[in-house]
């Protein structure tokens, strides 16, 4: 009974040797472009987006001097939040963004840990929580615009 499942086992080994040398050759013979890290307009845009959602709330409150005041320490807590990781990518070890077009970006592929996706893919994952909660505030604002104007 040993020997059977020993050699069911080892046979199982081959053929997932067999299927990952395949798969490897298949891979290898595409010729396919990775770019090691994101442009850098997708942190543009991802900053542009927080930038977009927080001036809707200023937008909003700018009648309230209480909510004023706590949007000034939640803007400098955005500040700090945002800006610490720039300023220690240029005081310490720089960080290169991709080269070339940001067109050319979104039509290639981007190297993540997990495999790659395509530039699209990437500035969705990065962009789509900010985007919703811009959206979201948008429709925070608009209700609490009408609701101001009912009363």
């Amino acid at each position: 009974m040993t020997g059977m499942r020993a050699l069911q086992r080892s046979s199982i080994d081959t053929f997932v040797v067999q299927n990952i040398r395949v798969t490897v050759e298949r891979v290898s013979t595409r010729a396919v472009k990775v770019a090691p890290e994101m442009h850098a307009a997708v942190y543009h845009v991802f900053l542009a987006t927080w930038t977009a959602f927080m001036a809707i709330f200023w937008l909003t409150f700018a009648s309230s001097s209480q909510t004023l005041f706590l949007l000034t320490f939640i803007s400098i807590y955005a500040a700090v939040f945002f800006g610490l990781p720039v300023w220690m990518n240029r005081k310490g070890r720089f960080m290169e963004c991709g080269q070339g077009s940001f067109r050319e970006f979104l039509r290639g592929r981007v190297a993540t840990i997990d495999g790659s996706v395509t530039g699209w893919e990437a500035l969705v994952q990065v962009i789509l929580v900010p985007a919703c909660l811009s959206v979201g505030g948008v429709f925070i604002a608009f209700i609490i615009n009408a609701s101001r104007a009912s009363s």
